[in-house]
């Protein structure tokens, strides 16, 4: 496993990230969550060994990440904008693939780039984001590594693209038991790939669990209110968010339970559902939260 313990860094005398300890484990995947600004390429980077933290340790199956290139080889990184040797054509960016990395499997990218179908003699300086993007996962699959960390690897992917490198993800940790930690905006592809999710506020970790424990604190209602009811009243702190058709309402509310309920009936609610709530409406809710506190 990639454990993360306690690191911090700053850039100019502002702190990045603040104290933050993870873990990754083989076999699964672990979504990164966050604003702009809030860290995670920073932490990203201080785990492919880019960056090295201020403070706190970093440690892959308990040998330290950092001065050790023999590690550092069995982690891929894939990055929102991944710099390579503009002028070399991608073939000419394999034979260096090749050189540095003894367990490059050429074969592996070759069959991935059957789906991707990126011109093994282009320059990498004429390919567009999203074709870097496909790049720069079939180099670092092919490297055969232990553990993949990406940021934003969607970002610019048509969507037929985008669909292949979630299934490929999806494939590698099943087959070879890759550990993987993704960064990423679209929260909808998050929910559909992640064991786990670890939320970043302002360079600390917010919360880290499963998706499903990081639903228990929050329930979502339908609730019918037939002959209305005063808005005004459904602005307590523990509602975190309501909107309407007509006079049905649909509520998020924090700590849900018997006295919660009452207090609707009391209101006038009369049919009352709980609802499935998705990681972006959670998100949303949680950063609601944040904004009034």
């Amino acid at each position: 496993m990639i454990k993360v313990d306690n690191i911090s860094k700053s850039y100019n005398g502002k702190v990045a990230i603040d104290s933050i300890s993870l873990t990754v484990l083989p076999g699964q995947i672990q979504g990164l969550v966050g604003d702009n600004g809030a860290g995670k390429t920073t932490l990203i980077k201080c785990m492919a060994g880019i960056f090295k933290p201020e403070q706190g340790t970093i440690t892959y199956d308990d040998n330290d990440l950092h001065n050790n290139p023999s590690i550092k080889e069995k982690i891929g990184y894939v990055s929102d904008n991944n710099e390579y040797i503009g002028r070399y054509t991608i073939k000419k960016m394999l034979k260096v693939y090749e050189t540095y990395f003894p367990s490059f499997d050429k074969d592996k990218f070759e069959r991935l780039n059957q789906e991707f179908k990126l011109d093994l003699g282009a320059k990498i300086d004429s390919l567009s984001k999203g074709q870097k993007m496909r790049l720069g996962f079939m180099l670092e699959v092919a490297k055969k590594p232990e553990y993949l960390l990406l940021d934003e690897p969607t970002s610019g992917l048509d969507p037929v693209a985008k669909k292949t490198f979630l299934e490929r993800l999806v494939e590698e940790v099943e087959k070879e038991n890759i550990g993987v930690l993704i960064s990423s905006h679209n929260l909808g592809d998050l929910e559909k790939l992640c064991d786990t999710i670890t939320i970043l506020e302002s360079g600390k970790v917010k919360s880290e669990s499963g998706l499903d424990e990081l639903k228990e604190s929050l329930t979502k209602l339908q609730v019918v209110f037939e002959n209305g009811v005063d808005e005004k009243l459904l602005s307590r702190e523990t509602v975190l968010s309501f909107s309407k058709v007509g006079n049905v309402y649909t509520l998020i509310i924090e700590d849900y339970d018997g006295k919660k309920e009452k207090w609707l009936k009391d209101l006038g609610a009369g049919y009352m559902e709980e609802l499935d709530m998705s990681l972006e409406e959670l998100y949303i809710a949680l950063e609601t939260r944040k904004g009034e506190s």
